[in-house]
């Protein structure tokens, strides 16, 4: 007994080793096919078929019943065009399943190799298999459109309307397929129909539509048939959001603004989408069209909530065409120029006060009024006056600090330097860190420069923080670099101090009082190594007062008389920026930066003057 006890435990035991062994090897096995099938798979993507197709094979031999595997393999039989071994493997699983996808997908092959009634055989017969079945025939639809077949997917799905009797069916589907075979009249009209039977498709037929608005010529007639939809159907709220949609796509703006003033009204959303699309015409820069809704929206929906909302859109739109236009109301000598922008964005700004005193918005509209008068009109007085109201009101964030900043600014602009010095100190103290205070330290450091205070004016540049932000950092290195390079003749810096001078004056906007510095100064010290500075910022300033010539002859002066100074590649580009965007030379313009590239090759101008030469080319970036 003992002895057969002992055999049955070892034959226990040998079977569960066995077990063990199979699992694992099994496991292994498993393992490795799945492997391959990942390998294949990526194969495929890459379009190495003929990789994919030994390992595939491999793993269906061993897994004939993985449908994964079956469909990955058909897919590289046909890519190498073994169209002949597809079949085979195609045939085997209809002996498995013989149903309208698989039957489909043999007739696709047949397709591709040229056989096309063969094809339209075996298509019919899976057809033939469940013809009363919807999913028949959306199953051809998808095997034939996923080869780009938009035109035959579509005649079967016209045959199960047909079949089925039912004209309601696949249109969501037919729009698709006939928007990409060319046919845009039966796709809108498909998708119009789908639309008004189930309003809730609108933003699946948008975006199914916003694949195909590439050809505007299909657009034009999208647009055509909505609008008889629209006529038809006048109080159909989807079908003027689609209508609205299509004008923009058509970049129809003013049609999109009537559209969406329709929609307000339907939806008594009280000017919400006319909202909506004033903001998208900002985005896009139409700018007399956002005005006009944001016009409409104040006048018909004054009292509402949105009301507020258009003010304050329509102040920005006027200061984002102020930007745009580069509207300056004093030029650099302080002479007053037309700011048509900037004049109508301080009414709207006044308004916005007047109407919304309490409004969360109203600082911030009094922070941009102010920048108005300090910027563009020069009136120092007034952006004081706001920027000090703006103070009063006690509350915390970045806009205070820049109202600070902006008050000492105008003391600088109004040649209280003193004052200026002092408000700036006060405001370094009490930051110390952030951009604010950055630009603090080196408007303390130029007001010493301003002052013929050299020394210290260099001691509070070199304490400036390495990391300081970019632009601040850009300023203060080539100020501190002039300060540097440019000491001397006499131990009381004369160049240099009355250099200073000029850049506070130029700074002031007292363009001539700059000017005369700077000829004084040529022509006592013409050998200075400030000579290349005050060339290239007495060019500019001409530029600036808009006397171009004189800017034109300055810049070419700086490259022939200072062919090696670290200016000489800015003078070139300023150069030929003057003839694209002042004189409207563009040949000329292109010239110049042409010549940029062979002259300066590692300049750090370079890929902006690339960019421009692709453009004045007409190239695409």
């Amino acid at each position: 007994m003992f002895t057969t006890l002992r055999l049955t435990l070892h034959v226990i035991m040998f079977f569960r080793l066995f077990l063990l062994l199979f699992v694992a090897t099994s496991f292994v096995v498993a393992q490795d096919n799945g492997t391959k099938f990942q390998l294949a798979d990526m194969y495929i993507r890459a379009g190495q078929f003929d990789k994919a197709v030994p390992l595939l094979e491999d793993v269906n031999a061993a897994e004939p019943q993985n449908y994964s595997v079956y469909e990955k393999l058909r897919e590289a039989y046909v890519g190498m065009k073994r169209f002949e071994s597809a079949l085979q493997i195609v045939d085997k699983q209809l002996q498995k399943f013989n149903n309208p996808s698989v039957l489909a997908e043999k007739g696709l092959i047949y397709y591709k190799m040229g056989r096309s009634e063969e094809a339209k055989a075996i298509f019919d017969a899976a057809i033939n298999l469940n013809p009363t079945d919807k999913s028949t025939y959306q199953v051809l639809y998808y095997t034939l459109y996923r080869e780009r077949l938009f035109e035959q997917s579509a005649d079967f799905l016209e045959k199960g309307r047909i079949s089925l009797k039912d004209s309601t069916l696949f249109r969501l589907e037919l729009g698709f397929a006939y928007g990409f075979s060319g046919k845009p009249q039966q796709s809108i009209n498909a998708y119009l129909a789908e639309l008004i039977a189930v309003p809730q498709m609108l933003h699946v037929i948008k975006s199914q539509l916003s694949q195909m608005t590439q050809n505007q010529e299909a657009v034009a007639i999208f647009v055509a048939e909505t609008e008889k939809a629209v006529r038809q159907n006048p109080v159909n709220k989807e079908l003027r959001e689609l209508i609205a949609w299509l004008y923009l796509e058509k970049e129809d703006y003013q049609k999109a603004l009537d559209a969406n003033k329709a929609i307000s009204r339907l939806n008594n959303d009280k000017g919400l989408a006319l909202f909506l699309f004033a903001q998208t015409a900002l985005n896009a820069d139409y700018f007399d069209i956002a005005k006009l809704a944001y016009e409409s929206i104040i006048l018909t929906y004054g009292q509402e909530a949105l009301a507020a909302n258009a003010r304050e859109g329509l102040f920005d739109l006027l200061l984002k065409q102020s930007e745009a236009a580069k509207e300056s109301g004093l030029d650099a000598a302080g002479i007053v120029k037309e700011a048509p922008f900037s004049t109508a964005a301080l009414a709207a700004g006044k308004d916005f006060l007047q109407s919304l005193p309490n409004h969360p918005s109203a600082v911030d509209v009094q922070f941009k009024m102010a920048k108005l008068h300090k910027d563009v009109f020069g009136n120092y007085a007034e952006a004081t006056t706001i920027f000090t109201q703006i103070l009063r009101q006690n509350f915390n964030g970045s806009l205070f600090e820049e109202s600070q900043f902006a008050v000492a600014e105008m003391a600088l602009m109004q040649n209280n330097l003193g004052g200026a010095k002092l408000s700036f100190t006060r405001l370094y103290d009490k930051l110390r860190t952030g951009l604010i205070a950055e630009k603090t330290q080196l408007e303390l450091a130029k007001i010493n420069f301003y002052e013929g205070r050299i020394a210290t004016a260099f001691t509070l540049l070199d304490a400036m923080d390495a990391n300081t932000t970019t632009d601040v950092s850009n300023d203060a290195i080539r100020l501190k670099v002039v300060l540097k390079e440019n000491k001397g003749p006499d131990s009381l810096n004369t160049a240099l101090t009355e250099y200073g001078k000029a850049k506070l004056f130029e700074r002031q906007r007292r363009g001539n009082d700059a000017l005369f510095i700077y000829q004084q100064l040529l022509d006592k010290f013409p050998d200075h190594k400030l000579a290349d500075e005050i060339k290239f910022d007495r060019a500019l300033l001409y530029r600036q007062m808009g006397k171009t010539q004189e800017a034109l002859a300055g810049f070419l002066t700086l490259r022939t008389e200072h062919s090696d100074s670290y200016l000489a590649d800015q003078a070139l580009f300023y150069l030929a920026d003057t003839y694209e965007n002042i004189i409207g030379d563009k040949q000329q313009a292109l010239l110049q930066y042409t010549g940029f590239l062979v002259q300066y090759p590692g300049s750090l101008l370079t890929a902006e003057v690339r960019a421009r030469i692709r453009k004045l080319r007409g190239e695409r970036s």
